[in-house]
């Protein structure tokens, strides 16, 4: 998945699979601050921002079942198939619009999970820490590991986290 770093480049975002708290998933960011990232990551989830957008994606997955009933009964009786098959391809084409509606809402939390890993000090393409690492004159660190540039050496402003 693909994010913008603060200098406006493009790059990949560090698998969410290894942003997780659980201990047997290899990640290049320590269990600690995976747990801060969780617990940040949670206070995020429930922004009104979030909510919002969690709603809007929820309403077009309400509106899509219903129009998909609404078709499916006009047209599934022409072609002329068993019952069962019939209440089937109902039930399946009303959850066909989960997937993109989960993938929407993973990928419209990108920008902020690339903030919360450059706050805890770390890569948000790669993972490699960047405590050690001076900034710019422009105030990005940049990763030596995979050449993208964060903001890490001031508090950055994760929507509903507590600023210290």
């Amino acid at each position: 998945m693909l994010c913008t770093d603060d200098r406006g480049k493009r790059v990949r975002l560090i698998p969410h699979r290894q942003l997780g708290i659980m201990p047997g998933i290899p990640s290049p960011i320590p269990l600690e601050a995976r747990a801060r990232m969780f617990g940040k990551g949670m206070d995020m989830s429930l922004t009104r921002r979030s909510l919002v957008r969690q709603g809007i994606g929820l309403a077009a997955v309400l509106a899509w079942c219903a129009v998909w009933v609404g078709v499916s009964i006009l047209l599934l009786p022409m072609l002329r198939l068993p019952p069962v098959v019939h209440g089937t391809l109902i039930v399946a084409g009303g959850f066909m619009a989960m997937p993109p509606f989960m993938w929407w809402l993973i990928r419209s939390h990108r920008q902020e999970v690339a903030r919360m890993v450059a706050s805890e000090h770390y890569c948000a393409s790669c993972g490699y820490p960047l405590r050690e690492i001076d900034a710019a004159p422009d105030g990005c660190t940049v990763c030596p590991e995979c050449g993208s540039a964060w903001r890490v050496s001031s508090t950055v402003d994760i929507p509903g986290s507590t600023k210290p």
